[in-house]
C-alpha cells in the first residue's frame, strides 16, 4: 500500500491501523488485508478515482 500510493511507511501503518479498527478491513496473512463489509471490493472499484 505504501508504494502504491507513495506515501513514508509511517503513515501508511497509521491508516492500516484505523482501517483495522474501524472494522472494515482484517488481516489475512503478513503484509495483506482483506475488505470486511460485502461487497466493498465492488463498489470501490466501480466509484475509482480517476486522475485528471
Amino acid at each position: 500500500m505504501q508504494q502504491r500510493l507513495d506515501v513514508d511507511v509511517n503513515y501508511a501503518s497509521q491508516y492500516r491501523l484505523r482501517l483495522i479498527a474501524a472494522e472494515l478491513i482484517y488481516p489475512t496473512r503478513r503484509g495483506y488485508v482483506d475488505f470486511a463489509l460485502p461487497y466493498l471490493r465492488e463498489y470501490l472499484r466501480d466509484h475509482a478515482a480517476t486522475d485528471v
